[in-house]
């Protein structure tokens, strides 16, 4: 069945366009059997999306781990969500 929260969210032209970026990022991320959530230099990108978009971790996260991963939770669907 469908439940509905009700919850409403206008997203303005710019956030659109970097969600957008996000998605690419994600898709175009190169992983292995080593690497499953990506090569360092591809976490980069989300990351400086993930600032773009305005999100903000503690003191201390890594990054570009951080930011990255808050990407991938949100938009990615994964075997091991």
């Amino acid at each position: 069945g469908l439940i509905d929260f009700g919850q409403v969210k206008q997203i303005s032209g710019k956030a659109r366009c970097t969600l957008g970026k996000v998605m690419c990022a994600l898709a175009r991320r190169e992983r292995s059997t080593d690497e499953p959530y990506g090569v360092l230099r591809d976490l980069e990108p989300l990351a400086e999306l993930g600032d773009e978009l305005g999100v903000v971790l503690r003191d201390g996260a890594l990054r570009p781990e951080g930011p990255a991963a808050v990407s991938m939770w949100l938009f990615e669907q994964s075997e091991l969500s």
